[in-house]
């Protein structure tokens, strides 16, 4: 089997060992598929959240967080890390990539951009959708470092909305 190949809707439908074997199949293929695909490969970064979606439906594989945090640490999805169940390593991961004034918790791409912006460089991102590119509009908003920020989306494309912490946060530096 591929990760390419893995019928999520299907999974839904399974139940019981059935699908404790499937989801231990699939993260045996993506343990191999870490070491000899790209870290930001599409497939891999988007069985993350569908696994965490499966886990949070289905309570007989909740044994298989510890695997699912360990894939998201691989992958710098370090917002997927169960911090009810992590080490210190994690914990230490999570607290890195958190940003306080929002208590979120950015990916490695998402952390990157940031970081780019925070020192005072110039960034021309396009990303796909859940990407999280408001995300790291809200914690820019939030930065005490920037008094005003200049967005420019094409005419054929909403901007997402500011979270309700960055406006809090926004209020609060006015």
């Amino acid at each position: 089997m591929k990760l390419e190949e893995v019928d999520w809707e299907g999974l839904k439908k399974l139940s019981g060992e059935e699908l404790i074997n499937n989801i231990f199949q699939i993260f045996t293929i993506a343990a191999r598929d870490v070491q000899l695909r790209k870290s930001d490969d599409p497939i891999l970064l988007g069985l993350v959240p569908r696994v965490s979606e499966l886990l949070a439906l289905k309570p007989e594989i909740k044994t298989c967080a510890p695997m699912l945090s360990s894939l998201a640490r691989a992958l710098g999805l370090w917002n997927y890390i169960d911090d009810t169940n992590s080490d210190f390593k994690d914990d230490l991961i999570v607290e890195f990539a958190t940003l306080d004034r929002i208590k979120i918790v950015m990916h490695r791409e998402q952390l990157k951009v940031f970081e780019t912006l925070s020192q005072g460089q110039n960034v021309i991102l396009s990303a796909p959708t859940s990407f999280g590119k408001s995300l790291i509009v809200d914690a820019l908003l939030c930065s005490p470092r920037y008094k005003k920020i200049a967005i420019i989306l094409p005419d054929y494309c909403p901007f997402g909305r500011i979270s309700s912490s960055a406006i809090a946060a926004i209020r609060t530096q006015v």
